[in-house]
């Protein structure tokens, strides 16, 4: 099964202190026209979130430069993010198709696999600058994945994944990183079936503050494609609020809840308030794709509505 995914890429500063986290999801395409026998013009909508994790943040919480390009066959073309945190809805310039297909096309059907972010940030001075830096990541998968979460447990951290198919899937790589750029697979993991399955792998040798985690799907003819990547922060006590899957496209399972939970946006507006007895799981359904904040007190945790089923 060949679907779009969210596309997630971390840019860590250059002393550590903070991470700056880049989500896109190319969600359709744009034509010119609907009657289109010599070709159309056309533009690419991506959903994006851009936030800032750590600490000693940049002064005004914006970067110098944060672009990117999606690549589609034949066409590349450039796109403009927002330079602070934020999420929204981003068009790529316009690129051209000599095809018939433009009532009907989409993403997928134009090839737009993969994404490039450009960043940069040297107002600091003091260390905490992010070095100009491009990543590339694939936003389509071979298989369908509803969901994929690292969490924290007593003996280091726990990854697990549910697939609903494994399309041509051979293994899945689970990797692990210090500053999301330097890999190490600590797990190999075959594929249960072309039906899909649940995994999940246990890392007992974690050594640093923050780790990153991926998983990589190897398919049969050598082929990877990388997930988005999980962040945990092992320095904080476990009496955090948990979350799975995060993101979701609907049901949010919470555990250490100790309060009634606000759900805000982030501009700080209540969206939902439930008790905390009765919040898991929560329905995210309704809610537009984008970030979200859930407030248990004076403790906090991000939430990501996607789009992946």
């Amino acid at each position: 099964m060949h679907i779009h995914a969210q596309c997630t890429l971390m840019f860590p500063s250059e002393n550590g202190d903070y991470t700056v986290e880049v989500t896109l999801l190319p969600t359709m395409v744009n034509p010119s026209t609907q009657n289109c026998p010599f070709g159309y013009g056309y533009d690419v909508s991506i959903d994006y979130t851009v936030s800032f994790n750590g600490t000693n943040l940049p002064s005004g919480m914006e970067m110098d430069d944060l672009q990117g390009r999606l690549f589609c066959d034949p066409a590349t073309r450039t796109f403009q993010l927002n330079n602070g945190p934020g999420a929204g809805t981003t068009m790529t310039a316009n690129a051209y198709n000599p095809g018939t297909d433009c009532a009907t096309a989409t993403p997928a059907s134009l090839g737009c696999d993969m994404i490039e972010v450009t960043i940069a940030y040297s107002g600091g001075g003091d260390g905490d600058d992010v070095e100009r830096q491009t990543l590339l990541c694939n936003v389509t998968l071979d298989l369908d994945l509803i969901s994929f979460d690292a969490s924290r447990t007593e003996e280091g951290a726990r990854i697990e994944w549910e697939t609903a198919s494994e399309e041509n899937n051979s293994h899945f790589a689970v990797q692990r990183s210090y500053d999301a750029l330097e890999w190490t697979t600590f797990a190999e993991v075959p594929s249960q079936s072309v039906n899909g399955g649940v995994y999940r792998v246990q890392d007992q040798q974690v050594i640093g503050e923050v780790v990153y985690y991926r998983i990589v799907q190897i398919e049969l003819d050598g082929s990877t494609w990388n997930s988005p990547l999980r962040y945990l922060d092992m320095s904080k006590p476990r009496d955090e609020i948990r979350t799975w899957p995060n993101p979701t496209n609907s049901l949010l399972h919470i555990e250490g809840a100790l309060n009634d939970l606000e759900l805000l946006d982030l501009m700080g507006n209540v969206l939902m308030t439930v008790s905390g007895s009765a919040a898991s799981p929560l329905d995210l359904s309704s809610l537009p794709e984008g970030t979200y904040i859930l407030r248990d007190g004076n403790r906090v945790a991000r939430v990501v509505k996607s789009a992946l089923p």
